[in-house]
């Protein structure tokens, strides 16, 4: 049995370590809280510029609900075959750069009906849009990947392909339409559809291709489609840089 010596020392041995906690605690409470004060602080040293950005367009929520609906429905049409639909997405006067077609946005829909009816028909995995608007002019670019069946050396793979969808929308009579539509190509990428096979490309026919979209090229090329290695990609990053300083232009004075 316990004696009431043990039991005493027990006793305060529990007491201590009770106290000990607490101040642990107490410490560790206020040496993260002035961290975070400091961290604050020396935030709010930084000068940001807001002067340039735009925001007004933010209370003008029909018009990016309806910019944001057309290029929605436009990529829908195309991955369900809806022709119609995406006819009227595009202005008659409208323009379109992509690897395969450069001409205007009704020829486009043609080409694609063309692609399609020959079993071409990739689908859209679809992000978050962010829409820039200005007046009568909109910009909107959406993160976008791409999937499509297709064949290596016999056997079923799937392609995918990761790029950012960039269109130019103008308002005519109260209508929203795609003015331009280019994609900014990043990295493209090819994989066996039944788990435990092998698919490859050899690497001197991938280097014919672009780096941002050599696997997709090379499986256009494969099914008899010029591809046009001049397009917005992330392995020429001036490019880029290039096109969205003239997207910023046009929204700003329409240049």
């Amino acid at each position: 049995m316990m004696n009431m010596h043990t039991f005493n020392n027990s006793c305060s041995y529990r007491h201590m370590t009770a106290i000990l906690c607490i101040l642990l605690g107490l410490f560790f409470l206020f040496s993260t809280t002035g961290l975070a004060d400091n961290q604050i602080q020396s935030g709010d040293e930084a000068i940001i510029d807001t002067s340039t950005v735009h925001t007004g367009f933010l209370k003008q929520q029909d018009d990016i609900s309806a910019v944001t609906q057309v290029v929605l429905r436009e990529r829908q049409a195309r991955d369900r075959g809806w022709w119609g639909q995406m006819m009227l997405s595009y202005w008659p006067d409208s323009h379109v750069a992509l690897s395969w077609y450069n001409g205007d946005g009704p020829g486009f829909v043609r080409g694609s009906k063309v692609l399609y009816d020959r079993g071409s028909r990739p689908v859209h995995r679809m992000f978050a849009p962010i829409v820039d608007i200005k007046d009568n002019r909109a910009h909107v670019e959406i993160h976008t990947m791409v999937w499509a069946d297709t064949k290596v050396n016999g056997k079923l793979a799937r392609m995918n392909a990761f790029m950012r969808l960039n269109y130019k929308l103008s308002k005519r009579e109260n209508e929203w339409r795609i003015l331009s539509f280019k994609v900014i190509y990043e990295y493209t990428e090819i994989r066996p559809s039944i788990p435990g096979e092998i698919v490859s490309i050899p690497a001197e026919e991938l280097k014919k291709h672009r780096r941002s979209y050599d696997v997709l090229s090379w499986d256009l090329t494969q099914k008899g489609i010029n591809v046009s290695q001049d397009q917005l990609g992330e392995d020429q990053p001036e490019t880029v840089k290039v096109f969205y300083r003239g997207i910023k232009a046009w929204l700003r004075d329409g240049s």
